[in-house]
């Protein structure tokens, strides 16, 4: 065998073992995915709960160790965290250790930002990250960002029909209030011509 074959054929030994390595499974991990739900904007002094899904296309069980918050400065100096329905056992409905069997998903609650009562209006960012590990299998995060909406203080809309309502009755009494004057005008009227 020539060298120059010898070489062409390492070189084609090399892409079939690195299109092998690439066509692998993934990590287990990869197959956990989060995605959260943009919550209604909210004022100054209330709460925005995040809603999750949080999917697991794998094998494996998995097991949630812990949840934290990165909150974008100025952020974290206007919004306290409320992480309790993660560690209360019902996010993904079971105790602690929280999990998620495979193929299953969890769609719910995850945590709630508390928002200051000073809050300016705007919008605030930040990163939840959840730990955890597939049985037998090593460490990961699973992180996502977020964002709450500080709206002014909303006046509840009169409904339509309340609305209409309203519009009836104060036409009824400017309707009223012109006819008692002609009447008043007229009792007037007849008074002076006797």
């Amino acid at each position: 065998m020539k060298i120059g074959n010898s070489r062409k054929i390492k070189g084609i030994a090399f892409v079939a073992v690195t299109m092998l390595l690439s066509l692998s499974t993934p990590p287990a991990h990869s197959q956990l995915a989060l995605s959260l739900k943009q919550p209604a904007p909210v004022s100054a002094g209330g709460t925005a709960s995040y809603s999750a899904t949080i999917v697991n296309s794998g094998s494996a069980n998995y097991i949630f160790d812990s949840i934290s918050f990165n909150l974008v400065s100025p952020s974290d100096i206007y919004l306290t965290v409320n992480s309790d329905p993660f560690y209360d056992g019902t996010v993904p409905d079971s105790l602690a250790p929280l999990s998620l069997a495979p193929n299953n998903e969890y769609d719910g609650q995850l945590f709630s930002l508390i928002v200051g009562s000073g809050t300016p209006i705007g919008n605030y960012n930040g990163f939840v990250t959840i730990t955890g590990h597939p049985d037998g299998g090593s460490s990961f995060d699973t992180t996502q960002s977020f964002q709450v909406i500080v709206s002014p203080s909303v006046i509840p809309e009169l409904s339509s029909s309340l609305s209409l309502a309203l519009l009836v009755v104060g036409c009824g009494i400017v309707m009223l209030r012109t006819s008692m004057r002609s009447a008043a005008r007229r009792t007037a009227t007849r008074r002076t011509h006797c």
